[in-house]
């Protein structure tokens, strides 16, 4: 019995290895060619034959199996464009930076926007609600303001067409056009529910990139700076001067969730705080450096005797990190809040075909006194070390209710700049 099932045994061996020598007989090309590969050195242009080759397999033969008409409904110019873009993505991720990045044309153009500071719309801030967008702000001087818009106000027509469950960013897309052309909204004002139908007329609309006041029964200046764009320094001189014939004693500059933006534009708006100093030192691929000086004698009056504090948070990063860095390096500032994200790295747009553009680092920036600020992270995304840390640590306190950020009620960090530079004034 045992003999038997030792031959048994055997004999089923013998046929599972035929089938399998059978099996690698049908494949023997492919895995040739494979251990080939792993022999020669690297020749690119193999690989990208082997993409092409790929690429056009999946034009000819796929079929999508979560399509009802199995793949005919999409074209093959939309499939080659999802492949190519797939194929541009592929590339890009592999260097695992999540600041370098491929840009389709709506992304680039979105971003450019930014940048700039300036679009053909309407001036408002939009964000996603069940019957179309929510009005969050409604910016002065604009068509949006001048057409009765209202910050609350819910969007749920555009041009008579009703936008309720249509993704944010296609109704923005809606509302934007040429100059000089009118847009119909379809709204319900919150506050009484009633529809109305206000009419904006398209025109060029400058993105606020800074905002500011007077801290209520204080003699301090607060501007905040949301973002570092081409029009940053216009704006930040505007309400600089403002508060100065206010007669301030001191100054908060709040940077708080402030994700960077363009350096050039920072290293001018120093220049306004530090006269013909090194403001970064910007090391590209190949050892060349490349240092970025504030201008001459362009500094604002009496800046060297005015007390300055700088709030920042785990959200401001890039250039807001230049910006709090070099006034802390010069001690013209006292930085206050919690330590900064931690981008030290540099980007620059490079435009592709169709629109399409790639966001790549390009080098890394080192602040005056030599100190990196590189994010440094485990192999789970988690902060190990890096940033900018603050000369006064607070924390948002939240055990007291709802905070707005920029309300000296409500927003405790606020009151710590007030308090310290109260004590500077006296």
């Amino acid at each position: 019995m045992g003999k038997h099932s030792i031959k048994t045994g055997n004999l089923f061996l013998y046929i599972v290895l035929s089938i399998f020598c059978l099996g690698i007989g049908f494949f023997v090309p492919e895995f040739q060619r494979t251990i080939y590969a792993t022999v020669y050195k690297f020749d690119s242009s193999v690989y990208y034959s082997m993409i092409q080759k790929e690429k056009n397999t999946i034009e000819q033969k796929y079929v999508n199996l979560n399509s009802k008409t199995h793949g005919k409904s999409e074209t093959t110019e939309n499939l080659n464009k999802n492949l190519t873009y797939g194929c541009i993505d592929g590339i890009v991720n592999s260097l695992n930076d999540k600041h370098t990045q491929f840009l389709n044309a709506e992304f680039a153009e979105n971003l450019l926007m930014h940048t700039k500071g300036n679009f053909f719309g309407i001036g408002a801030l939009l964000q996603h609600h069940v019957k179309g967008a929510r009005v969050v702000k409604v910016y002065q001087n604009t068509p949006a303001e001048k057409s009765g818009l209202k910050t609350g106000d819910i969007i749920f027509k555009v041009n008579y067409e009703i936008v309720e469950g249509t993704a944010l960013n296609l109704i923005v897309d809606l509302i934007k056009g040429e100059e000089n052309t009118e847009v119909k909204l379809g709204i319900i004002r919150t506050k009484n529910k009633n529809e109305l139908t206000l009419t904006a007329v398209r025109g060029k609309v400058e993105i606020p990139s800074v905002d500011y006041k007077l801290i209520p029964k204080t003699d301090i200046g607060y501007i905040e700076i949301t973002n570092f764009a081409d029009n940053t320094l216009s704006q930040f001189d505007k309400a600089f001067l403002d508060l100065q014939n206010k007669k301030i004693k001191g100054l908060v500059i709040d940077l708080r969730g402030n994700p960077g933006g363009v350096l050039q534009g920072t290293v001018q708006l120093l220049s306004k705080f530090v006269s013909d100093k090194i403001a970064v030192t910007i090391e590209h691929r190949g050892q060349n450096i490349e240092v970025y000086r504030t201008q001459k004698d362009i500094t604002y009056p009496s800046i060297n005797t005015l007390p300055i504090t700088i709030l920042v948070n785990n959200e401001s990063a890039s250039a807001s990190e230049i910006f709090s860095g070099v006034l802390k390096d010069y001690k013209m500032a006292t930085i206050i809040g919690e330590r900064t994200y931690g981008k030290s790295s540099v980007q620059n747009m490079v435009p592709l075909s169709y629109g399409c553009s790639l966001k790549v680092t390009t080098a890394k920036y080192i602040l005056p006194l030599g100190r990196d600020l590189a994010r440094i992270e485990d192999s789970d995304g988690r902060y190990l070390s890096g940033g900018l840390h603050p000369d006064i640590d607070i924390k948002l306190d939240f055990s007291k209710g709802t905070i707005t950020l920029g309300d000296i009620e409500t927003d405790n960090q606020l009151q710590k700049c007030v308090e310290v530079l109260k004590q500077k004034m006296h």
